[in-house]
C-alpha cells in the first residue's frame, strides 16, 4: 500500500473520484486544510493501472514553490503532514518538537528526511568506548535472555582482563557464588552479605546479578567504597516506552544493554526512550561472533532508524 496527498477533489462523489484515479482499493484516510485549500490523504495500491502520480505528495512541491512563503514554519505542507503524523503517535511533546525543529521548509519528502537525519546526528552524543576493567558489574533486568547476556559478558571480561569472572547472587541464605573460567565452573553458597564478602580483584572480576527490584537502591551501600562498581540495566528493545522509562527511573545506571537489538527491531518507543534517557553509550546484546567487546549503537545508526520509520510512513 502507498500513502499520497491529493488536492482539488470536490466533496461530492470524492471517494468515487479517488477510486477512479487510484483504483478500486483506494481509501480516503483523512482531510487536511492548507492555505485555504483542502487536501485528501489517500491510501491505495501503488501498482493499480489507474494510479496517477499527478498531485501526489512527492510531486506537490511544484505547487509549494509557486506559493508565497509564510513566516510560519508549520504552514509548509510537508511539515504540516509530519506534525499531523507525529501527533497520532504516543510520543511526548519534547520529542515531537525536537523532530520538527530539524525541518526547514523542505520541498520534498526526501529533503525532509535528510534534514531530520542531519539534525539527529548533530544532537545525539557520540558513544564512548565501554570499559571492561571495573571491579564489579551490577546487572539488573527482567528480560528472558538475561542469563545468556551475563554469561557472554563474563566471557568478554575473561578474554580482556585475563582473569576469571565470578557471578554473585543474593538470596535468603546469603551469597551464592558462581565461578566461571577456563578451569572453573562451581557454585558455592556463602552466608555473607555483600558488605562482608571478601573481594579479590587481583584474580577476579565480579558480576552481581541483581534479582529483585528492591535491591537496586542498596547497590552503593552494600559494596565497599574502594571497589569500582559499574551499574548496568538490561532492557528489551521491544518494550513500550512506559516500561522502558519505569525501569530506567529505578536507579542511577552507568550503561544500558538492549536485548535483541541485533534482530534489527526499532520502534518509536525505543527512539523516544534512547533520546530522553540521554545515555552514552547505548549498548546492544552481546554477540559471540562480534569482534567488538560490546555492540555499541552509534548515533548515525539511531538517526537512520528514525528516518526509516518516517520513510515507512510516507512510502
Amino acid at each position: 500500500m502507498k500513502i499520497d496527498i491529493v488536492s482539488q477533489i470536490s466533496r461530492q462523489n470524492a471517494l468515487k473520484n479517488i477510486q477512479h484515479r487510484f483504483g478500486q482499493n483506494a481509501l480516503i484516510l483523512n482531510r487536511i486544510q492548507y492555505n485555504n485549500n483542502e487536501f485528501i490523504i489517500v491510501c491505495h495500491d501503488e501498482n493499480e493501472p489507474n494510479h496517477s502520480k499527478k498531485n501526489s505528495i512527492k510531486n506537490i512541491h511544484s505547487d509549494v514553490k509557486t506559493e508565497n512563503k509564510s513566516t510560519k514554519k508549520d504552514e509548509n505542507i510537508f511539515i504540516f503532514y509530519t506534525k499531523s503524523f507525529l501527533d497520532e503517535l504516543p510520543l511526548n511533546k519534547n520529542f515531537k518538537n525536537l523532530i520538527l525543529s530539524f525541518i526547514d521548509e523542505p520541498l520534498s519528502i526526501e529533503e525532509l528526511v535528510n534534514q531530520i537525519r542531519k539534525g539527529l546526528i548533530a544532537t545525539i552524543s557520540k558513544p564512548k568506548v565501554f570499559s571492561l576493567d571495573a571491579d564489579v558489574y551490577s546487572i539488573f533486568g527482567n528480560v528472558i535472555d538475561k542469563n545468556n547476556i551475563i554469561e557472554n559478558f563474563s566471557a568478554k571480561i575473561c578474554q580482556s582482563q585475563k582473569k576469571q569472572a565470578i557471578i554473585l547472587e543474593k538470596n535468603a541464605q546469603g551469597i551464592l557464588e558462581y565461578k566461571l573460567g577456563a578451569n572453573a565452573d562451581t557454585k558455592i553458597q556463602k552466608p555473607y552479605s555483600l558488605s562482608d564478602y571478601e573481594f579479590d580483584c587481583d584474580k577476579y572480576t565480579y558480576i552481581y546479578n541483581v534479582k529483585y527490584k528492591e535491591d537496586i537502591l542498596d547497590l552503593n551501600k552494600e559494596f565497599p567504597s574502594k571497589l569500582e562498581n559499574q551499574k548496568i540495566l538490561i532492557l528489551s528493545a521491544a518494550a513500550d516506552y512506559k516500561h522502558l522509562m519505569y525501569f530506567y527511573d529505578q536507579g542511577s545506571w552507568d550503561s544500558i544493554i538492549l536485548s535483541n537489538i541485533e534482530s534489527g527491531y526499532f520502534s518509536w518507543s525505543l527512539a523516544q526512550f534512547l533520546l530522553q534517557s540521554k545515555f552514552t553509550p547505548y549498548l546492544a546484546s552481546l554477540s559471540n561472533t562480534s569482534k567488538q567487546d560490546l555492540l555499541i549503537i552509534e548515533n548515525n545508526y539511531y538517526a537512520e532508524n528514525i528516518c526509516n520509520l518516517l520513510r515507512d510512513h510516507f512510502s
